[in-house]
């Protein structure tokens, strides 16, 4: 750094005298400061350095100027730095704005694009060394803890290795490995929590799979399919096509047709035949319940994912009686849902809705009918079978129609047509 010898400077005699006080050294010192207020800018552009309080003042650092930051007031929308000139008189002389007082405090408003004001919002405290390397020590904590719980690895692993692993990690199972699901080459996602442990199995196709592990027992579970995010779309074209739009498909999930069945309060709890006579002829309430139920073990076809399509019939629970439904589209699949009931007595025409009371006939004229009745379906994927069903993901819910349609000018009870057709709830 530059450096004056204010207290041995040589003179041209050869001894010592005292260094000469001039404006050219006080030039001098100046500089020096100057200096080393640019040391400042290693904060930043603004920033508090020293915060005033309690009648105290504080210091602000603006564009690599040191500045004084008046004590009161604390605070403040915006920060104004005023500057003060003032005369010295030596001699009987009157030297002009000679010193430059410069000075910052806080200020109740703000306006942008005024000169020397500036937002207070601006400006960040200064961290100090010490809290930097707290912050740097918690960094690495966290770091530590990140490392801990995404720990991946690589590599062939048998069944017994996957079934030891119950800590965070990541393993990626290259060929050779088990084979799960019927796939060589999968990720295994280990997430533990607590006395929580899922193992979740990632194929290649993002198909997904997951077991849980049983702490008491100390053994796992099977690998089940994951349906609850399978997300399904249906749309309707004019009132009879369906089609359906869906994302990818686990292996082994099936898109599925259901209906709603209601089941009533009244359970018998004994029959005509019964030897007890306490119970003969005698009902018993129970919770009444409206579930869907799988509709004739209908399975039906799935297309590529995010287009629509129309689904057709590829499997049912009884091909012996329904095999005939085997490539057939919704309307045909949910005929027999609502289905042709008798003739009433005034030669009205009456349609039932399957396992229900709902009746209908033209305008409603026979008795306990209804102009329109419609019976609840819906669409689900989920794991199944000819014989049962699992829960599956989310479930669309539809309505299947009938309704009467008559000609610009029927005569009573006369020509009229009654037509089928779908919504969506």
């Amino acid at each position: 750094m530059n450096k004056a010898q204010y207290t041995s400077t040589s003179v041209a005699d050869g001894g010592n005298g005292m260094y000469p006080l001039s404006t050219q050294t006080l030039a001098f010192i100046q500089s020096q400061i100057e200096l080393l207020q640019a040391l400042a800018q290693i904060g930043g552009k603004r920033y508090i350095l020293k915060e005033p309080a309690n009648g105290s003042i504080g210091i602000v650092v603006i564009d690599g100027e040191v500045l004084p930051l008046a004590a009161t007031p604390t605070t403040g929308k915006g920060i104004k730095v005023t500057e003060e000139r003032q005369n010295i008189v030596a001699d009987g002389t009157t030297y002009v704005e000679a010193r430059i007082v410069r000075s910052a405090k806080y200020v109740a408003t703000y306006t942008p694009n005024t000169a020397d004001l500036y937002a207070a919002s601006e400006f960040n405290s200064f961290a100090t060394n010490q809290a930097l390397f707290s912050t740097l020590q918690n960094l690495k904590l966290v770091a530590d803890n990140l490392n801990a719980r995404l720990y991946v690895v690589t590599g062939v692993y048998s069944r017994s290795q996957l079934d030891v692993q119950l800590t965070n990690m990541r393993l990626h199972c290259k060929a050779g490995s088990a084979v799960i699901n019927g796939a060589a080459e999968y990720t295994i996602n280990v997430y533990r929590n607590g006395n929580t442990c899922t193992q979740e199995q990632i194929l290649p196709n993002m198909q997904r799979y997951k077991r849980e592990y049983d702490f008491d027992k100390k053994a796992w579970g099977e690998f089940t399919a994951v349906t609850e995010n399978l997300h399904i779309e249906v749309k309707i074209k004019n009132r009879t096509t369906v089609y359906v739009r869906h994302g990818v498909i686990p292996e082994g999930v099936q898109l599925v047709l259901l209906r709603k069945k209601r089941r009533s309060k009244n359970r018998r709890t004994g029959g005509s035949k019964t030897t007890n006579e306490l119970y003969k002829g005698k009902r018993m309430s129970r919770q009444p319940k409206n579930q869907y139920v799988h509709f004739k073990g209908i399975v039906l076809s799935t297309g590529k994912p995010n287009e629509w399509y129309v689904p057709k019939c590829i499997a049912v629970a009884d091909e012996a009686r329904d095999g005939n439904l085997i490539g057939k589209e919704m309307p045909t699949l949910c005929q027999s849902l609502i289905y042709y009931d008798k003739a009433s007595s005034v030669g009205q025409t009456v349609y039932a809705v399957q396992h229900s009371r709902k009746k209908c006939s033209l305008r409603g004229a026979a008795e306990d009918t209804q102009a329109e009745v419609y019976a609840k379906i819906g669409l689900q994927f989920a794991v199944s079978d000819t014989l049962r069903k699992s829960s599956g993901g989310e479930m669309v819910k539809m309505k299947y129609r009938l309704w009467w349609f008559c000609d610009k000018n029927p005569i009573p009870f006369g020509t009229a047509k009654a037509l089928r057709g779908f919504s969506v709830e």
